[in-house]
């Protein structure tokens, strides 16, 4: 069987192969130690003792999450998952086993480079490329595919380039990066390159700010707390306005197309949408978040059907954060106070969920 062992004292990945022999001898050692201090303690104790070494051995072939905010899928169905309180980026595979992970040691975010400070979205571009919002260090994170830096930019502030808390990040499909920067009311589009094009303002090497628009308000191309952004097939971009309780949807360059949606829980309305992702065919889904469920659309707005798991015994969401979609259709959602990622099919048909929250969380 094939494992990734986690650190237990710096959560960093180390890759490589447990053999079964050595499956069976952690799976002893475990058994035996949870003998030995059940055997020296209370029936009442021993329960309590018992699941924090199940965690332990949890977590060495599963995920562990701590306030999971938001994740994306590669084309090879690779999940990343932006473990914000661990301030940390989680791959698994598409059913859920571990396969790497790369940021801080675990409760002590950090400025440096491939640290984080809530890492707050994660998105991935064609050459399977990981981008990450690093939300409280105002600034964009690159990565290859199994975690090694490539490049960051932003600073505070309100100028070309930098933001202020930025949430989502987005990537179309000739590589421009999107970037919801939320406090600044306004979403920034990036062109990875060098030289720049004539004309376009160099951030940092290789970086290009090629426009950005949007400001505080509730007009046709404004926005307010805006969080989650995505990108169709023909470079249409969807941003949930989220404390305007709407979907907006602008051309490639920010010209305003349409928008839907008002406060309500009827079919169509939103309670904080959170995030929005689009599948191959253009269909559009939101994560209504406080309402608890996800709606599905056509890429113009009008409703499809809806999904809601509140209060359901198999997958209730806790306040969900999170959604994308891979390209084989499935959906997956960031249930975010349940510590735990949630698959489902493109109807809304339960897949899988995995996730736990870790013994040292």
């Amino acid at each position: 069987m094939k494992l990734t062992l986690v650190k237990l004292k710096s959560l960093k990945s180390i890759s490589g192969i447990v053999t079964s022999k050595i499956t069976i001898t952690f799976s002893l050692i475990f058994i035996i130690i949870i003998l030995m201090m059940s055997s020296m303690v209370s029936s009442v104790d021993a329960l309590p003792i018992f699941i924090i070494f199940w965690k332990v051995w949890y977590c060495m072939k599963m995920p562990c999450y701590y306030i999971p905010s938001d994740l994306a899928v590669d084309s090879l169905g690779n999940v990343f998952v932006a473990d914000s309180r661990n301030y940390r980026i989680e791959k698994t595979s598409d059913d859920g086993h571990l396969i790497k992970t790369w940021g801080n040691d675990f409760h002590h975010p950090g400025t440096k480079p491939d640290e984080f400070a809530d890492p707050s979205s994660v998105a991935v571009d064609n050459s399977g490329n990981v981008f990450v919002t690093d939300f409280t260090n105002d600034r964009i994170q690159e990565f290859t595919n199994d975690g090694k830096f490539i490049l960051t930019w932003g600073s505070k502030g309100s100028g070309k380039g930098q933001f202020n808390h930025p949430r989502g990040v987005a990537v179309d499909s000739s590589g421009n990066v999107f970037v919801s920067d939320t406090y600044n009311s306004r979403i920034q589009k990036f062109q990875l390159s060098t030289p720049c094009p004539k004309g376009v303002t160099e951030i940092t090497s290789g970086v290009c700010i090629i426009k950005s628009w949007g400001s505080l308000g509730t007009a046709d191309g404004k926005f307010n707390a805006q969080y989650g952004i995505a990108v169709d097939s023909s470079g249409n971009v969807f941003v949930s306005d989220t404390s305007n309780h709407r979907i907006q949807k602008f051309n490639n360059d920010g010209t305003f197309i349409t928008k839907w949606g008002t406060l309500g829980t009827g079919k169509g309305q939103f309670d904080t949408p959170l995030d929005v992702d689009v599948d191959k065919s253009g269909n559009v889904f939101v994560l209504d978040s406080h309402n608890g469920r996800i709606q599905k659309f056509k890429n113009d707005g009008g409703f499809i059907r809806t999904w809601n798991y509140i209060g359901s015994e198999d997958s209730p969401f806790r306040f969900p954060t999170g959604i994308a979609m891979d390209s084989k259709g499935y959906l997956y959602a960031a249930d975010t106070f349940n510590d735990r990622i949630q698959k489902y099919s493109n109807t809304g048909g339960l897949i899988r969920i995995w996730g736990e929250r870790g013994p040292w969380d």
